[in-house]
């Protein structure tokens, strides 16, 4: 199903709202202050080598993804990134081993994964250092993604206010596979805002 992607310059912060797969992510803080910080900090990540490859990326979506992550913060979203991927066909290896040892399929939605999961890292370590360089001294976790079954350790998180230097601090880590981040779990649909 191609996405719908829905832009509002007229309201400040520019809101992007993704829906598609019957999920929308709504990521209240994406302006081009934001969208330029993500791009500092992909950059960061860049010159440092220190990247997220899956395993299940092929060696041309090692080499790649890392590029079009980057015009996706610039101007897009991470429904065109999977798009983008998925169009492309060369991203994904056909398989990958599992951590049961299992060698399976490697599922069709990973380009979703991948591109939502990334992008949501990356403004949200691009929505920290911005707090922190504006005197902001808390974000505020919140669902900015719908769930038809939200986990329950999700769902107690809404609400709660991180300093920024911590959410910063924890997301540059480097991540590897299977990797939780204390702050927010992977596919969770959490994200992070600035406190009204």
């Amino acid at each position: 199903m191609t996405a719908i992607i829905w832009v509002d310059p007229a309201t400040p912060p520019m809101k992007i709202l993704l829906t598609g797969r019957s999920v929308m992510f709504d990521l209240e803080n994406l302006d081009s202050v934001t969208r330029n910080s993500m791009v500092e900090e992909i950059e960061l990540d860049i010159s440092q080598g220190n990247l997220y490859r899956p395993e299940r990326l092929s060696p041309y979506g090692a080499a790649h993804f890392h590029e079009l992550l980057l015009e996706a913060a610039r101007s897009s979203s991470p429904d065109q990134l999977a798009a983008q991927m998925a169009r492309d066909g060369r991203f994904f290896n056909s398989t990958e081993l599992r951590s049961n040892g299992v060698q399976a399929k490697v599922p069709s939605n990973a380009a979703n994964i991948l591109a939502e999961g990334e992008f949501n890292r990356y403004y949200l370590r691009g929505l920290a250092a911005r707090a922190i360089a504006e005197g902001i001294p808390f974000l505020e976790i919140y669902r900015a993604r719908e769930s038809l079954n939200p986990r329950v350790s999700s769902e107690h998180r809404i609400g709660e206010h991180i300093p920024p230097g911590e959410v910063l601090t924890e997301l540059r880590k480097t991540p590897v596979k299977g990797q939780k981040s204390s702050l927010i779990e992977p596919g969770s649909g959490l994200s992070f805002r600035v406190p009204e």
